[in-house]
């Protein structure tokens, strides 16, 4: 009888909270349906499926306005990451961006063992600056004597002169005149009628190795041109001016016009005209000429001032003026 009557206060509480539920709702609000779930005089449930332990109770009734929003409540707890969707359409591509700053210097790769092919060659560029002359090296070892010659050799120097020539000559007065002497000597000089002046002849080349006296040879003569008249004769002597020789001067040889006389090897010992020197009279006295009599004028010595007199033999009968030219060997120390 008491659960009973428990039983039905919990169901008056039920309907009195229903209607004050109900007494909530303005006149002008729409009708609905409400359900409510009771335990043990309690509602428990508002609106929802009520449990088995649980009453449900419902009516129709108007709805109310929406209460006041209350507050806020805590944060839960995050729940668990969701599975990820699925890739959304890949975009159009963007504008380029400017380029960066240039990054350092890698380092150089390894060769490639496959060469290309070389490139077409340029142009050879500008010659550069001479460099500085590099120090003078270290000399280097002497070589072996070779062996020794078999070929006769002589310290040779070949001595000339003359008159100057057709102009000249004429200009400076030295021409061989008729009826005169002239004095020749070494380098183009010449005096007539006497001996040279100092600053006239060049002297024999010394030899400061070996400064010893030597021999003059193979002499050549020439004048141009020819004496003329019937039988014109000029003769040349060799005179040392610095040490005079025994007997004053050397006789060598002579020209007179229209006379040839043959010599050896092909040469003659004077010619007038020579054919072998148009417009010219030659004579000599060499060792091509005579190799087994030639003159050899021995002692004179380097340094020495040699001069050649050119005479004339026949002082009437040469009629031209004439220019006279020469040469001859001196050999150094040689006294055979």
């Amino acid at each position: 009888m008491r659960h009973s009557e428990k039983r039905g206060w919990l169901w008056l509480a039920a309907s009195a909270a229903l209607v004050t539920l109900m007494l909530g709702v303005p006149a002008h609000a729409n009708a609905d349906t409400i359900t409510i779930c009771v335990r043990n005089g309690l509602i428990v449930g508002i609106n929802t499926t009520c449990n088995s332990n649980a009453t449900m109770v419902s009516w129709t009734g108007p709805v109310g306005p929406t209460g006041a929003v209350g507050p806020t409540g805590a944060t839960g707890a995050q729940g668990a990451v969701g599975p990820g969707g699925a890739a959304g359409v890949i975009g159009m591509m963007g504008i380029m961006g400017p380029s960066g700053a240039q990054g350092p210097q890698g380092e150089e790769g390894p060769a490639n063992p496959i060469s290309g092919a070389g490139g077409i060659i340029g142009p050879t560029g500008p010659t550069g600056a001479q460099g500085a002359t590099g120090a003078p090296g270290a000399p280097g070892p002497t070589g072996p004597t070779g062996p020794a010659s078999t070929i006769n050799t002589e310290d040779v120097v070949v001595v000339a002169g003359g008159t100057l020539g057709l102009k000249l000559g004429a200009v400076a007065g030295i021409q061989l005149a008729p009826g005169e002497t002239d004095a020749i000597a070494p380098g183009n000089g010449a005096q007539q009628q006497g001996h040279l002046q100092a600053e006239t002849f060049v002297p024999i080349p010394n030899n400061p190795v070996d400064p010893s006296a030597g021999v003059l040879q193979d002499f050549h003569f020439a004048i141009n041109p020819g004496p003329g008249g019937t039988a014109g004769s000029y003769s040349f002597s060799v005179e040392d001016l610095t040490h005079p020789l025994p007997g004053g001067m050397t006789f060598v040889c002579s020209i007179t016009q229209g006379v040839t006389t043959p010599g050896q090897n092909g040469t003659t010992s004077n010619s007038c005209p020579d054919a072998n020197h148009p417009g010219s009279c030659t004579c000599e006295d060499s060792e091509q000429q005579n190799p087994a009599g030639h003159l050899e004028i021995i002692g004179v010595n380097p340094g020495d001032s040699i001069a050649i007199i050119v005479s004339a033999t026949d002082l009437t009968a040469p009629v031209n003026h004439v220019n006279v030219r020469f040469s001859m060997n001196y050999i150094h120390n040689d006294q055979i």
